[in-house]
C-alpha cells in the first residue's frame, strides 16, 4: 500500500533516456526544479491535442510494468500499490508484447531544455 516514505528504485533505460537532457555532471538530476516545474517543461513539448492526466506518468509506468515483471509484489514495492490493487486495476490492461514495445520507446529531440 502507499506509504509516506521514499522508495529507491532502479531507473529503467527509458527513464534514463528521457532524463538525459536535464542531467548535470554531478549531483541531483534535476537540482533546483520542483516536480511541477519539470512537468511544465515536459508538457511544453507535447502536442496541443495531448490531454495531461493527473498521475498519468505513474499510472502509465504501472500499467506497462505489470505485464513485464514476473511478480506483482515487486511492482507493488516499486509503485507503492498493494498487489491486490495492481491485480484489480492493472492486470490485463496491456499484453507483454505491448509492454515490451512501450519500454523500447525513446524520446525525440526536445524543443525546450531546462537551463
Amino acid at each position: 500500500a502507499k506509504v509516506s516514505e521514499r522508495r529507491l528504485i532502479e531507473m529503467p533505460d527509458t527513464l534514463v533516456d528521457f532524463l538525459e537532457p536535464w542531467k548535470h555532471s554531478e549531483g541531483l538530476v534535476c537540482h533546483g526544479y520542483t516536480r511541477k516545474r519539470l512537468l511544465y517543461y515536459m508538457q511544453k513539448d507535447l502536442p496541443d491535442t495531448f490531454k495531461w492526466i493527473p498521475n498519468g506518468l505513474r499510472k502509465t509506468c504501472t500499467t506497462y510494468m505489470v505485464p513485464r515483471e514476473e511478480s506483482l509484489s515487486r511492482v507493488s514495492d516499486l509503485c507503492g500499490n498493494s498487489p491486490r490493487m495492481l491485480k484489480s486495476n492493472y492486470l490485463g490492461l496491456v499484453s507483454k508484447k505491448e509492454a515490451d514495445e512501450f519500454w523500447k520507446l525513446r524520446p525525440r529531440k526536445l524543443k525546450s531544455r531546462l537551463a
